[in-house]
């Protein structure tokens, strides 16, 4: 392909009056890019597709009776999206692999696939009828000018746009809004804020979700919201839905929640007035969904984790409390007729020797000794009260500390130092046990101590 362009520019040097010291070179680049053999297809004589990372790869294969196009162009809907498919050797959205790619056998080096559609660009029909105008250059110098059209069949399997990238997470509680503001972004898109003038510039193609939420203390939590009744008025419960404002006299477009398209740098919204948007926490990671199936392909969903607006405990972003890292070990009574169980954590600094009786600890440090309702010995995610009696814990309980008959029981601080034991009991507050996978997010709140663990209740 740079051959080709070398070519029209010696071609602009001879016009500008290079004639006599470009001519020679002109004669030895004769022939290296024939004109293009032009082909009209007649035949789509293969389609099928497959899933990996995010993309779908499209294999298809057409013909004339004589010459055969083979491509894998690269896309992310579940039909053929239409757009200008430029050569890459890895996948990536709006290309077309060049190992995969061929006319007659011979591999195709570079070139581009332009892909149209009747109908609407971003839903499918087996109504719409597909053009193909391909120039393909050739590893052997060969060029093919290609055309094609007719219908694609496409099996539906719609899924939701996945969005990767957090762009913006706040509370707006500052300005007496009770709402969280998220901007979540799929994986080819980027943007930068240009300081000379006030804006935002993205670049790359995809989708953005813009999404204001209510938060009554400027954290995300869990739920169903549905759509508020006007635009930047949210109660509890709902999204803002999008809308247009004004300041000092300039109408503002495109504010509260949308779904932004980035087109090659360029931005358009479509505002969402309707639907619901779901918030799910599995341990760090937050799940938000906007739309289904039936809304198709306006459907997106999100993944990860949102540290800036996550309560972790302690009442703020960053945890107010002493963090367990240590397993050390976990008890189970329900073999003796109890709904009970306890589990052990310590800190950094402690050393724990396990023996018949019990662990023995020593060195410097904290550790806790958490006793919970339990019908199978283990600790079920959910949110826990402290029981009213010492040795009494019913289902949704902790044991709160108490003098038992063989000394300390339940729920108890313990410090050490110097090899020096002390201990207090826990006996009021609140804990919250979260679940993914294997790891356990332990987070205990009481007026004597704050304490969090995450990790595995197990020494594997």
């Amino acid at each position: 392909m740079k051959r080709f362009y070398n070519s029209i520019i010696l071609g602009s040097l001879l016009v500008a009056g290079m004639v006599s010291c470009q001519q020679e070179r002109m004669e030895d680049l004769k022939g290296i890019w024939p004109a293009p053999t032009e082909v009209a297809m007649s035949q789509l004589s293969g389609v099928s597709s497959s899933k990996s990372g995010g993309y779908r790869s499209f294999l298809l294969s057409w013909s004339d009776g004589g010459n055969v196009l083979s491509a894998t162009l690269i896309g992310s809907d579940y039909f053929l999206t239409p757009t200008t498919y430029t050569a890459a050797v890895t996948p990536q959205a709006r290309t077309f692999l060049m190992g995969e790619t061929s006319v007659n056998g011979k591999p195709v080096e570079s070139g581009s696939i332009i892909v149209g559609k009747s109908g609407d660009s971003k839903t499918y029909s087996p109504a719409d009828v597909y053009s193909v105008s391909a120039l393909l250059f050739c590893a052997d110098g060969s060029v093919f000018k290609i055309n094609w059209e007719g219908p694609i069949a496409f099996d539906p399997d719609p899924e939701p746009v996945m969005l990767t990238q957090v762009f913006t997470a706040q509370n707006n509680l500052a300005s007496g809004v009770q709402s969280v503001t998220l901007s979540l972004g799929s994986a080819d898109i980027s943007s930068s804020f240009d300081a000379a003038t006030w804006t935002t510039v993205w670049s790359g193609n995809g989708n953005y979700l813009a999404v204001d939420l209510y938060s009554a203390d400027g954290y995300l939590h869990e739920g169903t919201y549905t759509a508020s009744a006007v635009g930047g008025v949210v109660n509890p419960g709902e999204f803002g839905i999008g809308y247009d404002t004004e300041f000092w006299g300039m109408t503002m477009y495109n504010w509260g929640t949308c779904w932004w398209t980035v087109d090659n740098g360029v931005t358009s919204a479509e505002k969402i007035t309707s639907g619901t948007i779901t918030v799910e926490q599995k341990g760090s990671t937050w799940i938000i969904t906007w739309g289904d199936e039936s809304t198709y392909p306006r459907w997106a969903r999100f993944e990860g984790p949102i540290e800036a607006l996550t309560n972790t405990g302690g009442g703020g972003s960053s945890f107010d409390g002493v963090e367990l890292t240590k397993f050390c070990g976990s008890s189970d009574y329900t073999g003796w007729g109890m709904n009970l169980a306890g589990v052990e954590l310590g800190t950094d600094g402690i050393t724990v020797e396990a023996g018949a009786w019990g662990n023995t600890y020593g060195g410097d440090g904290n550790y806790l000794k958490l006793e919970f309702y339990s019908t199978d010995g283990t600790l079920a995610p959910g949110e826990y009260k402290a029981c009213a009696e010492g040795g009494v814990i019913g289902e949704g309980e902790f044991g709160i500390g108490y003098d038992g008959m063989f000394g300390a029981s339940g729920t108890t601080w313990y410090t050490l130092t110097g090899g020096v034991s002390t201990y207090e009991y826990v006996t009021d507050g609140s804990l919250k046990v979260e679940k993914d996978g294997e790891v356990y997010t332990i987070v205990l709140e009481s007026s004597l101590v704050n304490v969090k663990y995450v990790g595995k209740l197990s020494t594997e």
